[in-house]
């Protein structure tokens, strides 16, 4: 049969806490009246897990500290059901807790499987791409040095979800942030790092990357064009971040106008104010008229030095350029670049946690 055209269901998994956990009714009738409360909680976050396609990979500690219960409570919530015959509990050479859950129905109607449930279920082969995100997790707790949170787990799941990142992507996305951060020469924690990366994030997705291989085209690009903004202020003696009007503008000019680098050097060099709005002016004009080479900026060059006005005669437009260039400066502080912006404020609330923490003790 030809199933080309065949129908595909797809039940929205967008909210989770809108969606549903089956609890067979046997267990809220014969098992859960005579548990532990705690016990009850654990199973039935396990349960949750085994149907929630949003889940993410969760250890006791982490369940624990979810759950507000202690770590040693949650093995003895796993040894308990265990023995209860209603689930199976095996740990893997790194710990983490590997839970298979049975039918209940099935299991009081086929008594003979109780023999085997202190046994490890035969795993599900792992397929490649649930190996790339275990991969994923790994190694970014590496590079955090300790347990990914809870919330540090969504944070890089939603990477995969709704940007579409693969998860070699998402590895270097936490490298390329962690790193940038550590430039700062001050710690941060997983939540202040996941806020930074989901700024990075933002920019990358806009950018269309998707694979590891974007994300390197696009951090190349990025480090060239951080360049060429640094250096045009540079030039013109303003050694801070650029503003985004003045990044768009910069960009124009290599992008749109198509200009090499010394053309833009030439431009620059024709004015002795700081202002790239009447930078912009003289490309502007160049690319108008056609003007590609150095050979046409002297020739244009000339031409405009004959017909230039005496200093003396400053226009209108020389003071409203004058006085935009004040209030621009006086902007600077309060538009300066996005990235730089929210990871000074992470210090800020860095340095006041660690103020609060001396504070206390």
């Amino acid at each position: 049969m030809d199933n080309q055209h065949s129908t595909k269901f797809v039940f929205d998994q967008a909210y989770e806490n809108y969606g549903i956990t089956p609890v067979e009714n046997v267990f809220i009738n014969v098992y859960m009246p005579q548990a532990n409360g705690d016990y009850v909680k654990v199973y039935l976050y396990g349960l949750k897990q085994c149907f929630s396609k949003a889940a993410v990979p969760i250890d006791n500690e982490l369940l624990s500290e979810e759950l507000h219960i202690t770590e040693g409570d949650v093995r003895k919530a796993w040894d308990y059901w265990q023995q209860q015959g209603i689930l199976s509990v095996h740990y893997n050479d790194s710990g983490r807790a590997e839970v298979h859950y049975f039918s209940i129905p099935a299991q009081l109607l086929n008594p003979q499987k109780t023999a085997v449930q202190n046994t490890a279920p035969d795993p599900k082969p792992e397929t490649e791409q649930e190996a790339r995100v275990k991969g994923m997790f790994d190694k970014i707790e590496e590079m955090f040095k300790s347990p990914l949170s809870l919330t540090t787990l969504s944070t890089l799941s939603g990477y995969l979800k709704d940007y579409h990142f693969e998860p070699e992507t998402v590895v270097l996305l936490a490298e390329y942030a962690m790193n940038h951060i550590a430039g700062k020469g001050t710690a941060f924690t997983q939540k202040q790092t996941c806020r930074y990366m989901d700024r990075v994030a933002d920019g990358w997705h806009d950018a269309g990357v998707i694979t590891y291989e974007d994300a390197e085209v696009y951090i190349a690009e990025s480090k060239t064009r951080q360049k060429r903004y640094y250096k045009v202020l540079g030039v013109l003696g303003q050694h801070r971040s650029p503003m985004r009007s003045e990044r768009k503008l910069i960009d124009k000019w290599f992008d749109t106008y198509q200009f090499k680098p010394e053309i833009v050097e030439a431009a620059l060099n024709r004015t002795s104010k700081p202002n790239l709005k009447y930078v912009d002016g003289i490309l502007t004009r160049w690319y108008q008229s056609g003007i590609t080479t150095l050979e046409g900026v002297e020739k244009e060059g000339e031409t405009f030095r004959k017909n230039a006005r005496p200093k003396t005669q400053e226009t209108a437009a020389d003071a409203a350029a004058d006085s935009d260039l004040k209030e621009r400066e006086d902007l600077i502080d309060a538009l300066a670049d996005q990235d730089t912006q929210s990871l000074w404020r992470l210090i800020d609330e860095n340095e006041q946690a660690n103020s609060n923490s001396s504070d206390r003790h």
